[in-house]
C-alpha cells in the first residue's frame, strides 16, 4: 500500500486554500506511513503522495534536526555513526567513535557484528572494531573511561548516555520526539542521534493488533484498525500519533477545525494535534434488523415491530455532517419516526394482516384508511425513508417488516375479538356460499329443463316430418297405382275394340269366370261337368283364376 506521512500543524485549515501545500515537497530516500486527505467541499487534482515523497524523509530530517543522522542502506549503521561523529566534532567539539586500540589481554570483547559502548566522563563512546578492550582506564587527558557493554549491531533500539540508535524493519514505524518535544514518524529506516531524542513507540503498521480493531456496533463488521500512541511530558500525557489500517471498501473521517476529511483504504498516520478522528465507515452493502418498541395503533393497542433494513453508504461525509457515526443509527431514527406515524393511523386488525414486503422499493398510490399495514408501509414510509437516506448519503435498498408483537394480555383479548369477528365473517361467507350454491343448482335445473324441452321439440319435429314423408309417399304410390290401373284398363279396352263381337263377348265371359275363380282363393277345388270344348276353356280359366287367387293370397 502507498505510504506517506503529514504533519498537520502547518497545514492549511481554510476550505479552498491551495491544496498542494498539503503534500510534502522534499524528495529524499526516506520512507514513511501514508496519509492523504480530501477536504470537504473542495476539489483537488493532487494525487496521493508516493513513498519517496513522504514526510520523515531522512535527508530532510538531517537538514532540519541537530545531531540526527539517518541510516542508509548502502553504508549501514557504521556509516551513520561515523557521520554523527563528524557532526559532533564540528558542533560540540567532542567525538562519538572511539580510537581506542584493541588489547589482547583485556577482558571486554567486541565480536564481529557487535559494537562496544563505554562512558567517556559521562558521554557515550562507541567501539566499532572487533577486539578485546579494558573494563576501565585513564586517558591521556586524565578523563576516566568505563566500559559499558557489547551489543548486537542490529538491535532495534540502543540507548546509552544520550546516544540513540533506532533500526526498523520494512513494516515498522517509529514515533520519535525531538529535543523540542515535537513528534515525527519514520518507517522502513533507522537513525542515530545524540541529545534529547526519545522513541515514544515502534509500531508494526501491518499488524496494529486486535485491540486496535474497530467494529460496527450493529452489524459487527470490521471497519478498520486505529492505534493511538501517547507520549508523556512530566505527569501529563499527550497523543503523539494515530495509526490507521483501513481495509478495502472502508474509509475514515477526520476533522480539522470545521473541516471534514476522508482517509481512503490503506495505511495512514497523523501527528497533528488539531486533527481528530471521527469515525470509520464501510462503503459496502450492509443489512441488519431493527426493533422498534412502544408504538400504538389507532385503537390504542401497543405494538412492537421488528424490521429488516438493507443499505449502502455512498457519501460518508454527508452522514458525518449530520452527526452520525453509523448509517444504521441514521436509518433507525428515521424509521422510528415514520413507522410510529403510520402505525398510529392504522387499526389493530390492519397491522396483523401481512408479515413481509415482496415488492421492494417502489412508489405506491396514496394509502387509504382501510388498506393493510404493509401496503401503507410501502405507500407512505418508503418514499420518506428513501429521501431521508439520500440526504444522509445512504442508498436504502430494502425494508421489510419481519415480526410484530403485542403485550400478552392485550394480544389475547384482541385475538378473541378478532376470532369472533372472523367467525362471524366465516358464517356470513358460509351462508352466502350456500345461497350461491342453491342459486347455481336452480339455474342448473332450469337449464336442464330447457335442454330437455328443446330435445323433445326436436324429436316431435322429426316424427312429424317422418309422418308427412310417409303419407306423401303413400299418396304418390296410390296415385301411381291408379294411373297404372287406368292405363291397363285403357289398353285392354283398346285391345277389345279389335276383337269380333261374338268372340269379344266370349272373352269377357271368360274374364268374369277368372275373376270369380280368383275370388275363391287358391285352396278351392272345382269339378267340371261341361263338354270337351267347354272343359278346355273352363280348365284354362280355372288354372288362370287359381294362379291369380294364389298371388292375391300372398299379398
Amino acid at each position: 500500500m502507498s505510504s506517506t506521512h503529514f504533519d498537520y500543524d502547518n497545514a492549511p485549515t481554510v476550505v479552498g486554500e491551495e491544496q498542494s501545500s498539503l503534500l510534502p515537497t522534499s524528495k529524499g530516500k526516506g520512507r514513511g506511513v501514508s496519509e492523504y486527505l480530501a477536504p470537504t467541499g473542495s476539489t483537488s487534482s493532487a494525487n496521493p503522495p508516493t513513498l519517496e515523497e513522504a514526510l520523515a524523509d531522512i535527508a530532510e530530517l538531517e537538514r532540519t534536526l541537530p545531531l540526527f543522522v539517518g541510516i542508509e542502506r548502502s553504508s549501514g549503521l557504521l556509516g551513520a555513526l561515523k557521520k554523527l561523529d563528524k557532526q559532533l566534532k564540528e558542533t560540540v567539539g567532542t567525538r562519538l567513535v572511539s580510537k581506542c586500540s584493541s588489547w589482547t589481554m583485556s577482558r571486554q570483547e567486541v565480536k564481529p557484528g557487535q559494537i562496544g559502548l563505554y562512558s567517556h566522563n559521562g558521554s557515550p563512546r562507541v567501539v566499532l572494531k572487533p577486539g578485546r578492550y579494558p573494563s576501565w582506564w585513564w586517558g591521556g587527558d586524565w578523563v576516566f573511561r568505563t566500559w559499558a557493554a557489547s551489543v548486537e549491531a542490529n538491535s532495534p533500539q540502543i540507548h546509552f548516555n544520550g546516544l540513540l540508535i533506532v533500526q526498523m524493519s520494512q513494516t515498522q514505524a517509529a514515533v520519535v520526539a525531538d529535543p523540542s518535544n515535537k513528534t515525527f514518524v519514520i518507517r522502513d529506516s533507522g537513525f542515530v542521534s545524540w541529545g534529547s531524542y526519545k522513541v515514544i513507540d515502534i509500531v508494526d503498521t501491518i499488524n496494529l493488533g486486535t485491540e486496535a480493531a474497530i467494529y460496527d456496533s450493529q452489524t459487527k463488521e470490521l471497519l478498520g484498525f486505529r492505534k493511538q500512541v501517547f507520549g508523556r511530558t512530566g505527569n501529563a500525557t499527550f497523543l503523539a500519533a494515530s495509526f490507521f489500517d483501513i481495509p478495502h471498501k472502508s474509509v475514515a473521517i477526520l476533522q480539522r477545525g470545521n473541516e471534514l476529511l476522508t482517509l481512503p483504504a490503506g495505511q495512514h498516520v497523523i501527528t497533528g494535534a488539531g486533527t481528530t478522528f471521527r469515525a470509520f465507515f464501510t462503503l459496502g452493502e450492509d443489512q441488519s434488523e431493527l426493533k422498534i418498541p412502544g408504538m400504538y395503533t389507532k385503537d390504542q393497542v401497543p405494538v412492537d415491530l421488528t424490521i429488516y433494513l438493507k443499505w449502502q453508504l455512498l457519501d460518508p461525509l454527508k452522514l458525518t455532517t449530520h452527526g452520525y457515526t453509523s448509517p444504521f443509527r441514521a436509518l433507525e431514527d428515521k424509521a422510528k419516526s415514520v413507522l410510529t406515524q403510520i402505525v398510529g393511523h392504522l387499526e389493530y386488525s390492519q397491522v396483523i394482516q401481512h408479515r413481509t414486503i415482496a415488492d421492494g422499493l417502489q412508489t405506491a398510490p396514496e394509502a387509504s384508511s382501510s388498506e393493510p399495514f404493509l401496503d401503507a408501509l410501502k405507500a407512505r414510509a418508503m418514499d420518506e425513508m428513501h429521501e431521508a437516506a439520500t440526504d444522509y448519503g445512504i442508498l436504502l435498498k430494502d425494508l421489510a417488516v419481519i415480526d410484530r408483537r403485542f403485550k400478552p394480555e392485550i394480544e389475547r383479548e384482541m385475538n378473541n375479538l378478532t376470532t369472533r369477528a372472523l367467525q362471524a365473517q366465516v358464517e356470513s361467507a358460509n351462508v352466502e356460499r350456500e345461497n350461491n350454491t342453491a342459486q347455481k343448482k336452480a339455474q342448473g335445473a332450469l337449464r336442464v329443463a330447457e335442454i330437455e324441452a328443446e330435445q323433445r321439440k326436436t324429436l316431435a319435429d322429426a316424427a312429424a316430418y317422418t309422418i308427412l314423408a310417409e303419407a306423401k309417399a303413400r299418396a304418390e304410390a296410390t296415385e301411381l297405382a291408379a294411373k297404372a290401373e287406368a292405363e291397363a284398363t285403357r289398353m285392354r279396352a283398346l285391345a277389345d275394340e279389335g276383337v269380333p263381337v261374338g268372340h269379344a263377348q266370349h272373352m269377357q265371359a271368360q274374364r268374369n269366370e277368372v275373376k270369380k275363380i280368383e275370388a275363391y282363393g287358391n285352396k278351392a277345388v272345382f269339378v267340371g261337368g261341361q263338354d270337351v270344348g267347354g272343359s278346355v276353356a273352363s280348365g284354362y280359366a280355372v288354372a288362370y283364376g287359381a294362379a291369380l287367387g294364389n298371388n292375391n293370397s300372398k299379398k
